[in-house]
């Protein structure tokens, strides 16, 4: 939204991210990227909340056990 570059030193971040893109602006089940990035559900939410802090509280919205990612077209 600012133009500026966030830093994602988690691999495990980028793949949430490219994939929530990939998908956006559908919602995708907890389930299937929990398999997507090989970790457990605590781990999903770890790597959502760290996501957030770089981008902010509002870019991935979780929601009746799914995430997307908050795309403005």
């Amino acid at each position: 939204v600012s133009g500026c570059a966030v830093d994602l030193p988690s691999v495990s971040q980028r793949r949430l991210l490219a994939r929530l893109a990939a998908d956006a602006p559908r919602a995708l089940r907890v389930d299937l990227l929990c398999d997507v990035l090989g970790v457990s559900p605590g781990a999903l939410r770890t790597i959502v909340s760290r996501l957030r802090k770089g981008f902010g509280d509002t870019a991935v919205i979780g929601s009746q056990g799914r995430y997307r990612l908050a795309a403005s077209r």
